[in-house]
C-alpha cells in the first residue's frame, strides 16, 4: 500500500505542476482513504527500512506539493487584487462619465 501512496503522491505533484488542481484534490481524497487503511503499519508484516524510506518519500513529495500550492495561492491572490483594482477603476470611470 505504501507503494501506491508514493505513486499517488507523485501523480499529485505532476498534476500540480501542470496546474490541474481539481485533479490534485480528487487524488488527495483517494490518498487520504488509502492512508487511513494503511496506518498504523503492522511492524511484523512490513519491512521497516523500506517502509521508512517510502514514508520519507511521501513526506518529501508533500512538502513540494505544499510549496507549489502556496505559490499558486499567492498568484491567485495577486490576480484577484488586480481584478478588484480594475473593477474599482471601471466603476470610478463610469461614475465620472455619468456626470
Amino acid at each position: 500500500m505504501l507503494d501506491r501512496l508514493v505513486q499517488i503522491s507523485q501523480e499529485m505533484l505532476a498534476l500540480a505542476g501542470q496546474g490541474e488542481w481539481a485533479q490534485v484534490t480528487d487524488l488527495q481524497q483517494q490518498r487520504q482513504q488509502l492512508i487511513e487503511q494503511t496506518f498504523p503499519l503492522d511492524p511484523q508484516v512490513s519491512d521497516s527500512v523500506n517502509a521508512a524510506a517510502q514514508i520519507q518519500c511521501i513526506l518529501d513529495l508533500d512538502r513540494q506539493l505544499t510549496e507549489m500550492a502556496r505559490t499558486q495561492q499567492k498568484e491567485i491572490g495577486q490576480a484577484l487584487g488586480k481584478l478588484n483594482r480594475g473593477r474599482v477603476a471601471t466603476r470610478a470611470y463610469q461614475d465620472t462619465s455619468r456626470r
